[in-house]
């Protein structure tokens, strides 16, 4: 079973590709209310990532309903 997802929603892909994956995380979010982490530092910017990254992985982690 699926716990939780992150969504990386940046990158080097066209920006529209970002924003069709962000729609589809968070309709799965609210059709089977599973939580879902949108992380939206460039993974090219490291230290902002790696924060965004650690933060959404510790929300999922931790008991609770997820957030809207």
């Amino acid at each position: 079973p699926v716990r939780g997802v992150v969504y990386e929603a940046a990158g080097d892909l066209p920006l529209d590709c970002y924003a069709t994956g962000r729609v589809i995380a968070e309709s799965a979010r609210d059709t089977w209310s599973l939580p879902v982490e949108i992380v939206s530092a460039h993974p090219a910017e490291h230290a902002a990532w790696l924060a965004q990254m650690k933060s959404a992985v510790s929300r999922l982690l931790t008991p609770g309903p997820p957030e809207r």
